[in-house]
Formats: C-alpha cells, sequence, structure tokens
C-alpha cells in the first residue's frame, strides 16, 4: 500500500479461519501467534500449514510474554510448538508488566521487565531462532525505560492507532483507498529522540477494521475483526520460510467428550488436575458445555483437561456425548549421556554445526527423533535445530 512496506497481518486462535486464496490478493504476509506465556495457541499449526498450502511464503510467530511465568517454561513451549514449521523469526509481545493479561499487582519494576525481556530474548536466539521485538513506545516509556538501551538492537514493531474507537466493515479496496495510512508513521513518545525512532513495522488497525476473507468461526459465517502491519522491506526479508518438498502433518484431528456443567455457582478452572493447582480465573458456568480432551484421576477425583493448562473436576458435570482418545507420543529412542565432560547441543547435525551453549551432562537421559550420519558420527535430533554426536552415548 506504501512503497517500501508490505502489508502482513498478525493472527491467533481468535481468527478460527480464513478465506486463505481470497487473501492472496490484498496481503503480503503473516505473524501467527504461537503462545501465550505456556499456553500454546492451538490454531497456530493449522493457520501455518494452510498459509503454506495456498502459496505464502513469508510468515513470522509472535509469543506473548507473561513476566509472571518462568521463562524457560515459556521458552520450551515455544520451540515445542515451532516444532515442525519453517518459522525462524519470533516476536516477543511486550505489553504485560503485571499478574495476567489485566496486570493486576504486584507488579514489576521497569528494571525487571527490561531484564526478563532480555532473559526472553536471549534464550530465543540460543534456540537457533531469529528474535524481534513487538510493543508500544508508550509502555516501554512507563514500564520498562531502561530497554530503550537496547531494544533497536532486533526489529522492532510497534503499535499506535491513528482513528477514533469504533469498529467499521469495508471491503480492502475501501481499506486501501480510503482510510489506509499512506505514509509509515507510528507514534513514538514524545520524549523519544532520532535514535529511539526507527522501528521497522507498524500495527496501525487495532480491532477496527472487519474485512473479507478473516473469520470468527470455522464456519466461515461470521467476519472478525483483524490487525493490519506495515512491515519494512529489510524486515519481510526475514519472513521468507525455507523452501521444503515436504509439506508440514496435518493439523491434529482431537478426540473429545462433551460434558455439562451442573455446579450451581459454576466450576473453577485450575492450572493442574489438583485442588492445590492455581485458580486460573477462567470459571464453567451452569448449564455450560465444555469439550474434555483428556481425563486423569487425582486426589480421589476426575479431572478433564479443557485446554492447555486448563483442568476442571468433573464431579459436578455429567457427560453428554463423545470418547476421549489416550494422547499418542511421538516417536523416539531414549539414550543416556555417558561423556564425562558432557555432550555439545548443536544447530545442525555436523561437527562445524554452531554450538548452542547448551549442553547434556553425564548419566543424563534425553530423546533422539531423528538421526542421520555425518562426519563420520550418528547425529540425533533431540529438539528444533538441536543435534548431538551420539559416539559418547549408548541406547537404553
Amino acid at each position: 500500500m506504501i512503497d517500501g512496506y508490505k502489508l502482513v497481518l498478525d493472527i491467533s486462535y481468535y481468527q478460527q479461519s480464513m478465506d486463505w486464496a481470497y487473501l492472496k490478493k490484498y496481503v503480503d504476509g503473516f505473524v501467527f501467534r504461537v503462545t501465550y506465556g505456556t499456553h500454546k495457541d492451538t490454531k497456530f499449526k493449522e493457520h501455518v500449514k494452510n498459509a503454506l498450502d495456498n502459496g505464502f511464503t513469508h510468515m513470522a510467530a509472535y509469543m506473548w510474554f507473561r513476566p509472571d511465568q518462568d521463562i524457560k517454561a515459556q521458552l520450551s513451549a515455544v520451540r515445542d510448538h515451532l516444532y515442525g514449521t519453517p518459522i525462524k523469526l519470533v516476536f516477543v509481545d511486550l505489553e504485560q508488566h503485571g499478574q495476567g493479561y489485566m496486570n493486576l499487582p504486584p507488579t514489576y519494576s521497569g528494571d525487571t521487565m527490561s531484564d526478563k525481556a532480555w532473559q526472553m530474548i536471549s534464550g530465543l536466539t540460543t534456540m537457533g531462532l531469529t528474535p524481534a521485538i513487538y510493543t508500544r513506545s508508550t509502555w516501554i516509556q512507563s514500564y520498562s525505560p531502561r530497554m530503550k538501551t537496547w531494544m533497536y538492537r532486533y526489529f522492532v514493531w510497534l503499535a499506535s492507532y491513528p482513528y477514533v474507537s469504533g469498529k467499521i466493515a469495508l471491503t480492502w479496496e475501501e481499506l486501501k483507498e480510503k482510510y489506509a495510512p499512506k505514509a509509515f508513521s507510528p507514534y513514538y513518545h514524545s520524549t523519544w529522540g532520532a535514535d529511539l525512532r526507527k522501528a521497522s513495522m507498524w500495527q496501525w488497525s487495532g480491532d477496527k477494521f472487519v474485512l473479507p476473507g478473516v473469520f470468527a468461526n470455522e464456519l466461515g459465517s461470521r467476519n472478525m475483526p483483524v490487525d493490519l502491519n506495515y512491515t519494512s522491506n529489510e524486515l519481510f526479508s526475514l519472513f521468507k520460510v525455507a523452501e521444503s518438498t515436504e509439506p508440514l502433518p496435518p493439523p491434529p484431528v482431537y478426540q473429545y467428550e462433551v460434558w455439562r456443567c451442573l455446579a450451581p455457582l459454576g466450576m473453577i478452572v485450575r492450572n493442574a488436575p489438583s485442588k492445590a493447582g492455581t485458580d486460573t480465573g477462567v470459571k464453567l458456568k451452569f448449564n455450560e458445555i465444555f469439550k474434555v480432551y483428556e481425563k486423569v484421576t487425582a486426589e480421589g477425583l476426575t479431572w478433564g483437561r479443557i485446554g492447555i493448562n486448563l483442568w476442571a473436576a468433573l464431579g459436578w458435570s455429567r457427560k453428554e456425548s463423545g470418547e476421549v482418545t489416550p494422547p499418542t507420543e511421538p516417536s523416539y529412542e531414549l539414550w543416556q549421556c555417558k561423556a564425562t565432560d558432557g555432550m555439545r547441543i548443536r544447530k545442525t547435525p555436523s561437527s562445524s554445526g554452531v554450538d548452542t551453549q547448551l549442553r547434556i551432562f553425564y548419566n543424563a537421559t534425553f530423546k533422539v527423533y531423528e538421526k542421520r550420519t555425518a562426519d563420520g558420527h550418528v547425529w540425533g535430533r533431540i529438539g528444533i535445530d538441536q543435534w548431538v554426536a551420539l559416539t559418547w552415548s549408548v541406547k537404553l
């Protein structure tokens, strides 16, 4: 829409389906939400597969960073959910400075937020990914001002919306002619000098525009607002995914049971199948229908998993229909490290592969999902872009 920039949509679970072939006429690429803290976006891999199948070659991911959750656990969730996709560019979404998305107290100091963001971004780098930052200049100024000293070591995507509130349903042609900005001009805090006015991507629509081809339901019968972004050509080049002759695996087909809540005051949803599990703040209402994807027994109760890290005790509900299929784990071999100094983990199955700075220590057990022979060694893949030479280990 403007020279030197591409139009990119950022998409999450809430955009349940898209008319991908139709969007090809108007959209250059996508940023898909991969995680919300440790929660994995259940639509992520389906969206990526559909985009690839319809000829899109530029896409990235974003993860909503939760400072109130363990950073290593969030990194693991990103790593695990990216597996099987060609995406290497990941934006860290920085807009939370307290507990949960409502930023409830206790909140974190600006220095703590800067340190936590740095740890998250450094962790992505260690995994062989290219990190970038999503935020607002007003958020940085208010909640993490120390980030101004280092944030532009990475590509920065800023959000600011030059429109009055209220949704508008319109065509893509009307958007282009009447509403789309004619210049790249994200809002920078008034105190920021030229050295801080260097964003490479601008989210300019918020939830204002309801456009054809983006839907709030699987049937594609209800349109959904979507975020629109201008992305510099330089940053957009990093969206390019590696070409592969092997298709992504099909989206998982989840088996589930349908249950009905019969508790007059509703049912608490916890983050683990235990009475001691943290109350997530989600509550099933009386007579509400919900899906159960997995069941476990603990503390004398049967617990149902209704989402990622979302569990409800089923004693105050009734099964309506369906069957739960026990989850299957990817095939792997179990190995044990016998190198007294530990084993280096490299990005590729080669002695010259980049050292990830991670190690498997003596006697530690690990899973091998794939094996290749190179440089006189048999290499085992233990994660996304993580390989070890199996010479100094034994298969269990």
